[in-house]
């Protein structure tokens, strides 16, 4: 079906805001239109998009919305499962975000400065969003009604956050005053044949050496229920005023994390045949290492959290390399914008493009100057740490600024400290466009 929702938001009343309509569709041909709310589908009110997948399957449908303070109801419609209705939202969610309680102690929504918009301050734990979207949830913030459903529904796969398995770190790594087990509740999903990825957020010194060796050992217990763990290094920003103190991964602790993550990936590899636990690409550019081979990446079930991003990227250059020109109609000057962490991948593909007869491209890597020097990935790049840098740069009007659309808000043209790229563009610097961030994007 042509169903999808849109980033998270504040609870935005009842019924499902539209955001785009496609064209000779279900619903276009009952003249809804985008700004349009679905209310009900045969008079069942709709919470969420897992509502409108489940009932649009009946084998008839009638649709109840509102347009400009009016009720509207359509005649039966059948197959529709089958045709779409044709319709995007503005969330995935339509009856508000389930909130997080905890406080935790590396919570990056804490961390960012004021006076941002207000979605951007939303800490969410909703299961829905981990099972439509992918998002990580602790399943701590469950009310039983919320467990009926998943396990009902069998809502599967689900994004749990561990970040330990000893349930007093745990609780102290999520704020809470006690204990946080997290065993017993990854088994109720295991024990309704609902599949589960990880996360482990590690915090210097609290969760890493033996208490990662040993969360790690006890999630991989339950292969294949749980399919895969992502080991990510905790972000910390410039903004901790009141916050716990924690200290930022460097080369050599880096590596004592990789060292582990390899240590136990071969140990699984001969007893499960999966390497099953994946560590982000932020561990091997702090150690200073290469990333491992496409292979060990297996089927990349953790792409999504910054694990194996770089060498899919290497690997698609590499295989894109015989689509690309020999030569362009004109002199060209081209500028890739990116964050400190990914400026020596981008390099690689520089330098390829260089090969190019009148092309001349040119990395830019921008220090967060909003977030700090310590937040180093392109996708927490602001506008206005970008247009310091294009004013540094020596770019002559005539250039081409390559933007990864991960700097902006999903479906949006604004970056996360309300820049719009519309402002960058006014600036005179270049020809700015903003590309996919792959390798498709470049070429």
């Amino acid at each position: 079906m042509s169903l999808s929702g849109g980033a998270a938001m504040i609870d935005q009343g009842a019924g499902a805001i539209v955001s785009q309509i496609v064209r000779g569709g279900v619903a276009d041909q009952l003249g809804i239109t985008p700004g349009d709310r679905i209310m009900a589908i045969n008079d069942q009110p709709i919470e969420d998009l897992i509502d409108l997948l489940l009932l649009t399957a009946q084998d008839e449908i009638r649709v109840i919305w509102e347009s400009e303070g009016e009720r509207h109801k359509s005649e039966s419609l059948a197959n529709v499962a089958q045709r779409g209705l044709g319709l995007q939202f503005e969330s995935a969610v339509f009856n508000g975000i389930k909130h997080c309680r905890n406080k935790c102690m590396f919570c990056f929504v804490d961390q960012e400065p004021r006076g941002l918009r207000r979605t951007l301050y939303i800490k969410d734990d909703d299961y829905r969003l981990s099972f439509l979207q992918g998002a990580y949830i602790t399943l701590s913030n469950l009310s039983e009604e919320d467990w009926q459903r998943i396990l009902t529904l069998r809502l599967s796969p689900m994004y749990v956050s561990v970040h330990a398995v000893n349930p007093e770190i745990r609780g102290r790594l999520l704020g809470l005053p006690g204990p946080a087990p997290i065993m017993p509740a990854l088994r109720r999903l295991l024990d309704h044949h609902i599949e589960v990825h990880c996360q482990i957020v590690v915090c210097r010194g609290i969760n890493d050496g033996v208490v990662l060796q040993e969360s790690i050992s006890e999630l991989a217990r339950y292969t294949p229920g749980i399919a895969s763990l992502a080991i990510v290094p905790v972000g910390l920003t410039c903004h901790r005023e009141g916050l716990p103190a924690l200290q930022a991964f460097e080369k050599d602790s880096a590596h004592a994390v990789l060292e582990i993550i390899h240590d136990l990936q071969e140990k699984f590899f001969r007893e499960l045949g999966t390497r099953f636990v994946f560590a982000a690409d932020e561990w091997y550019i702090k150690a200073d290492v290469p990333f491992p081979a496409d292979e060990e990446y297996e089927e990349y079930p953790q792409i999504s959290n910054g694990v194996g991003l770089a060498r899919r990227f290497l690997t698609d250059l590499a295989e894109s390399s015989a689509l690309m020109p020999q030569t362009m109609n004109k002199e060209t000057r081209l500028w890739l914008i990116t964050g400190l962490s990914s400026a020596a991948i981008l390099r690689e593909a520089a330098a390829r493009l260089n090969q190019i007869e009148k092309l001349q491209v040119q990395v830019l890597p921008v220090e967060n100057a909003f977030f700090g020097k310590t937040v180093t990935v392109t996708g927490l790049l602001t506008g206005s740490d970008i247009s310091r840098a294009l004013t540094v740069a020596d770019i002559d009007a005539h250039d081409i600024v390559f933007i990864p659309d991960i700097t902006l808000r999903s479906s949006e043209t604004v970056f996360l400290d309300d820049t719009q790229i519309e402002d960058l563009k006014k600036t005179g610097h270049a020809n700015i466009i903003v590309v996919p961030s792959c390798v498709s994007g470049l070429i």
